[in-house]
């Protein structure tokens, strides 16, 4: 089975992406989740206070049970204060 994926950007307030990066790898190891096969987070090279995060999951379920887990509705509500705004956001289909 094909993984489903996803690839996406946001930007951190100015000063706050190694604050937001912190939270975001905290609590749970995302590529211990069940379901999860790969979660990687990227420093943009042209901003600073851009990341990007790439997700590959068994499923769109798993990927969505992820999101009800305790931890990580915690690390959710740390990081949302320290975005300023959200961009990209793709679901990618293996070929």
């Amino acid at each position: 089975m094909k993984p489903y994926t996803v690839f996406g950007s946001f930007t951190a307030h100015e000063g706050k992406v190694d604050e937001l990066i912190n939270i975001l790898t905290s609590g749970h190891d995302m590529n211990c989740f069940p379901g999860c096969r790969e979660y990687r987070l990227f420093k943009d090279s042209e901003n600073q206070d851009k990341l990007w995060i790439f997700e590959a999951w068994d499923n769109p379920e798993a990927h969505k049970e992820s999101l009800n887990d305790e931890i990580i509705k915690t690390q959710i509500e740390k990081a949302m204060p320290l975005i300023e705004s959200f961009g990209e956001n793709i679901t990618l289909v293996e070929v």
